[in-house]
């Protein structure tokens, strides 16, 4: 099976997954859903990591963990920019010379989302823009991650999940042969 098959497959499943989980609750949140996995349809190259963490969300939405699938949407997105950040390693050495890093462990380690994003727009590997709508929903993320009074509606979170899929659409045109 070729790579991009593989991906629509296992896409493909998490849609299934999805309307399975989802397709009793009140309508608002179906429609938010939907909205979602039309958007997660447009992004082929998740690794199987990436799309478990963005399932997870929508699991933990059905569960009622609304903060938690906040904190897991982003999971999906941190991966990715680690992912990017291993693959333009020379050029974030350029901008952050004391950085020492190999891996995606060894960054992730050593350096915070924050840092990490800064260190991409710095080596001119994602747009100003592209910076400004990461750190945005980075903020959002550790509302729910750090704040005890912080409590999203379903449709909050889906909404965050939603708004996940344009900025990985965006990162996963920075991986080569995209």
């Amino acid at each position: 099976m070729t790579e991009v098959a593989e991906w629509l497959s296992k896409l493909e499943a998490f849609e299934a997954e999805v309307s399975k989980i989802l397709g009793g609750s009140e309508e608002a949140i179906a429609s938010r859903v939907y909205n979602a996995h039309e958007s997660l349809r447009k992004v082929s190259e998740l690794s199987f990591s990436q799309a478990d963490a963005l399932k997870q969300a929508v699991r933990c939405v059905e569960a009622g963990l609304n903060q938690a699938a906040f904190v897991l949407a982003w999971t999906a997105l941190a991966d990715l920019l680690l992912d990017i950040s291993v693959q333009h390693i020379v050029s974030i050495k350029l901008v952050r010379d004391k950085w020492i890093f190999t891996d995606k462990t060894s960054l992730s380690d050593e350096r915070g989302d924050y840092a990490i994003i800064e260190a991409l727009k710095a080596a001119k590997v994602i747009s100003k823009s592209d910076m400004k709508t990461l750190h945005g929903l980075l903020h959002r993320r550790n509302l729910c991650a750090h704040r005890t009074d912080v409590f999203p509606s379903p449709n909050e979170a889906l909404g965050y999940i939603d708004e996940t899929i344009p900025a990985i659409k965006c990162l996963v045109e920075q991986l080569p042969d995209s």
